[in-house]
């Protein structure tokens, strides 16, 4: 299973023009499915990028795996709500919340931010790393058909994450209060 530090490896040096078509091919499998050693690919990519490089180091020695920030610019039509996409693992579908803003922090430049956070057992309580939440909002072809898809296989509103009660909220994967809200 590959750690956020070899994950964070993978993200940060994929787009390397000294990486062959093959590694990349590799790393790319990797990064679809986290489940996956990596040891291997790790070998071949450092093997061909060196972390340093005549005197210049690829991370900053302050930055660790899975700081760095993900921005709603980077992923349009992503709003803020619950999403399944498929796993491409062992399980069929990952489940996961999105949110913008503020948070732990008041600075203004934040307001663009998007959090994402694993849902298990129906609460949004895992924190993704940024290589991971890249990598989730990355299979969300369709945001509506992947909000929709969350209330259908939970249960639960797409949109606000309360319990779907009637069987049209079911079918739709959004509530009458969030549905009515949108139309």
């Amino acid at each position: 299973m590959a750690t956020e530090k070899q994950l964070y490896w993978i993200e940060k040096l994929i787009d390397d023009p000294r990486l062959t078509p093959a590694v990349r091919a590799k790393a790319l499998v990797v990064l679809g499915s986290p489940n996956m050693p990596c040891g291997t690919v790790l070998t071949e990519i450092f093997g061909l990028c060196p972390r340093t490089s005549a005197g210049k180091t690829y991370a900053a020695k302050a930055s660790t795996p899975g700081s760095e920030k993900v921005w709603g610019k980077d992923f349009p039509g992503i709003v803020p709500g619950y999403y399944a996409v498929p796993s491409g693992g062992a399980n069929d579908l990952v489940f996961f919340k999105v949110s913008f803003g503020y948070q732990f922090s008041q600075v203004a430049s934040m307001h663009d931010r998007v959090f994402v956070k694993m849902v298990v057992g129906g609460k949004p309580d895992t924190k993704c790393s940024a290589a991971q939440a890249r990598h989730f909002l990355g299979k969300v072809a369709d945001p509506e058909a992947a909000r929709k898809l969350y209330g259908q296989e939970i249960g639960q509103c797409g949109d606000c994450n309360k319990t779907l009660t009637d069987q049209e909220s079911r079918a739709r994967g959004i509530g009458p209060d969030c549905w009515a809200n949108k139309h």
